[in-house]
Formats: structure tokens, C-alpha cells, sequence
């Protein structure tokens, strides 16, 4: 910021600054927006030296809202002027009024350098608030001339200086409705604004989409390139397989032809077979019978066998038996 300015945010019904601190305070247009009008006006004699002064500014109620039948949402506490007055007077014995207002005017001036075109320059570079009293006169908007074909005509001249006020006031009336409807329609302006940016993000959207579309596209022809490639060599390579498959079927038919050969040879062979095993087995049933007829003879043999060795037991038992007695006297006895 610019050297020896500070700025500070505060409430200012309760000002952040010592008794006494200032010797100016300057307030345009803030009474009125404010609820505590009395305890702002307090705290500035409060910061302000004895000596020091306030400038302050608020707006006519009787001009500002009644006679123009206009209401500020932002205004919550405008004043008549003896309100004003009396308000004033209770914290600042002493006042000086001076009046505000704003207006349009039409100014026309003369080229030729005079003392009322000098009075003009003035008065612009105040109203331009420029520091140089040398600024000149402004770029006119509009030329304006006084025309003639003789001297004796050039005789008309125009003041070197007319000021001409808008004093019913039409323009700035005018101004004023401008400014409402363009309030009035400031919510729809940016209900509007709103909705463009959020069809512009969608279009920013549609058209990253759309782009990757393209992209995907472009893959997609891509692949379908490669897939086509790789189609027609397998397209080859089916027929080369027809080819050989076509060959391969040829020997197959050949070598088929010769199994049906070798089948039937076979099967012959197998009728030859089945023929001899018939016979075969012929000659097995009647082996069979001789074996059973003889495995009957040998068992009988041996149920014979068996009735001769019990016989023999029995009788060598018996025997023993019979012995028995004598092998005692002689003491032959043998052990059980």
C-alpha cells in the first residue's frame, strides 16, 4: 500500500483506536446503514481531537426515496433533514451544510481561448478530479459550428461558454429507471450467467467426450485393421489347410480301403477261428466228461484209501493194545 495508509476493519459503533486520535474522520453515505446511528456518532467524537473536525454525508429521505418513490433494501435508517439536524447537534454543536446532487449538463464551449473557456477548464478538471490545472479542455463528442458565405454573416457568434442543466431532471430520472432494471433484472442475469457456465461445462464435457470417442474410434479402426490382417492370413491359412486336408482325405481313402481289405481278411480269419474253437471246444466237453468220469474214479479211490488206512489204525491199535500187558512184565513199557 501506499506509505503512511493502513487500513483496519472494525465495527464502527466500537472503533479499535485510542481518544482523541484523529484530527479528520470522513463518513459518505454510512449513516444510513447502520442500526446504532447515535453510538457510531459517539464513537467518532470519541477518536476525534477537540480541535478536529467530521465530514459526513447521508441522503435527503424527502428527495432520495419519498419524492422519487424509490426504497434502498441496503438503507435501514435514512433521515429527514431536521432528524438529521437534530442528531447531528446532540455530538457536533457546530455545523456547515452544503448540498449534493447529481445531474447531467450539457456543456458547449468555444475554441478560441477566452477567459469563460478558461473558467470551463477549471471546472472540468475539478469535476475530473485531476491535479493539473493545465489539463485542457476535453475531446468534444460533438463538433458544432456557425456557418457562412459572406462577412457580413460571420458576424453570428455563440457564447464562449453555455452550460445547459437538465433541470427537470428527464436524463437522470432515466438513468435511475436504467439502474433498477438492471437491478430488477441482475437475479435473472445471473440465473442466466449460471446456466451458460453450466452449459459451457457440459459442452467442455460433450466435447472431452466426444473427443474420446474420436479416439476410440480411431482404436477401433485400428483394431479393425489388424483384425482384417489377421483375417486374411487365417484366411490363407484355412485354405492351405483345405489343401492339404483335401491330400491327407486322399491317402485317408486309400489307406481306408486297405483296413476294409485287411477287415475282411480278418473277419474271414475270425470265421476260421470261431469254426476251429467250435470244434475245439467239442473236443474240450469231451475232455471234460473223461476228466470228471476220472476225478469220480480217484475219489473213490481214495475214499477206499482212506477206509484201508483207518482199518490199519485201528488194527495197529488193537495190536498195541493186545501188547500191553506183556511189554509191562518184561518192563518194556514205552512212554505215553
Amino acid at each position: 500500500g501506499q506509505e503512511g495508509l493502513w487500513y483496519t476493519v472494525a465495527d464502527c459503533r466500537k472503533l479499535p483506536f485510542a481518544d482523541a486520535s484523529f484530527d479528520l474522520v470522513v463518513s459518505f453515505e454510512t449513516l444510513e446503514h447502520i442500526a446504532g446511528q447515535r453510538a457510531f456518532l459517539a464513537e467518532v467524537r470519541r477518536v476525534l481531537d477537540p480541535r478536529g473536525a467530521l465530514i459526513i454525508s447521508s441522503p435527503n429521505k424527502l428527495e432520495y426515496s419519498d419524492r422519487r418513490n424509490h426504497q434502498n433494501e441496503f438503507h435501514v435508517g435514512e433521515l429527514y433533514r431536521d432528524e438529521l439536524a437534530t442528531m447531528l447537534q446532540e455530538y457536533f454543536p457546530h455545523a456547515r451544510w452544503y448540498g449534493q446532487r447529481n445531474t447531467f449538463v450539457s456543456l458547449i464551449w468555444d475554441e478560441q481561448p477566452s477567459e469563460q473557456t478558461n473558467r470551463a477548464t477549471q471546472w472540468l478538471n475539478v469535476a475530473r478530479q485531476s491535479p493539473r490545472t493545465d489539463a485542457g479542455l476535453p475531446e468534444p463528442m460533438y463538433f458544432l459550428c456557425t456557418l457562412a458565405s459572406t462577412t457580413e454573416s460571420a458576424t453570428l457568434s455563440l457564447p464562449g461558454l453555455s452550460l445547459l442543466g437538465d433541470r427537470e431532471e428527464f436524463i437522470y430520472r432515466d438513468y435511475e429507471q436504467a439502474v433498477r432494471d438492471v437491478r430488477r433484472i441482475e437475479p435473472a442475469r445471473e440465473a442466466l450467467a449460471a446456466q451458460l457456465w453450466t452449459a459451457e461445462h457440459m459442452l467442455k464435457e460433450v466435447r472431452a467426450l466426444l473427443a474420446e470417442r474420436e479416439q476410440n474410434a480411431s482404436d477401433l479402426k485400428s483394431e479393425t485393421r489388424r483384425l482384417a490382417q489377421q483375417l486374411m492370413e487365417r484366411d490363407t491359412e484355412v485354405a492351405d489347410y483345405r489343401a492339404g486336408l483335401a491330400v491327407e482325405r486322399e491317402q485317408a481313402g486309400i489307406e481306408v480301403e486297405a483296413l476294409r481289405a485287411q477287415i475282411a481278411n480278418l473277419t474271414k480269419q475270425s470265421f476260421d477261428l470261431h469254426a476251429a474253437a467250435a470244434r475245439d471246444s467239442s473236443r474240450v466237453r469231451e475232455m471234460d466228461s473223461r476228466l470228471k468220469e476220472r476225478d469220480q474214479s480217484l475219489v473213490r479211490q481214495a475214499e477206499l484209501l482212506t477206509k484201508r488206512a483207518h482199518e490199519i489204525n485201528r488194527r495197529a491199535s488193537l495190536l498195541w493194545w493186545l501188547k500191553l500187558p506183556w511189554l509191562r512184565l518184561l518192563g518194556r513199557v514205552p512212554p505215553v
